[in-house]
């Protein structure tokens, strides 16, 4: 697909539809979420799968919740956020995923959630 944001050709027959669409790393290049996944559930064949794998842009710490020792990153990233609404383009969206599938028709929504850690 050469750009997910303009209008899907309609597919009409199993022959023209999906079996699997996949997705990575889509947050700050999208403007419709909703009419992405709506037009994507409507080029998969009954049964057809959807994967998309998002990172979470808004970085976190467990030790430190308000960036308090970070305070330059955290406001470097509060800038980011931003600058991605002001262009409709949000960067920080991956949380909201499961809701615009389970919006778009989308059943057996399942949203894995995995904590990545520098810490050896």
């Amino acid at each position: 697909m050469d750009n997910v944001e303009r209008d899907w050709v309609e597919l009409d027959t199993p022959e023209e539809k999906y079996d699997f669409i996949h997705g990575r790393s889509m947050a700050g290049s999208i403007k419709d979420w909703g009419k992405l996944y709506r037009q994507a559930f409507q080029s998969l064949n009954h049964g057809g799968w959807i994967e998309m794998q998002e990172y979470e842009a808004w970085y976190q710490s467990e030790h430190d919740l308000e960036l308090t020792l970070a305070p330059y990153f955290k406001q470097c990233q509060e800038e980011i956020n931003k600058v991605s609404k002001l262009v409709e383009k949000e960067i920080n969206i991956a949380r909201q995923q499961k809701q615009y599938l389970i919006d778009a028709g989308f059943v057996d929504v399942i949203d894995d959630v995995f904590k990545v850690s520098n810490y050896l």
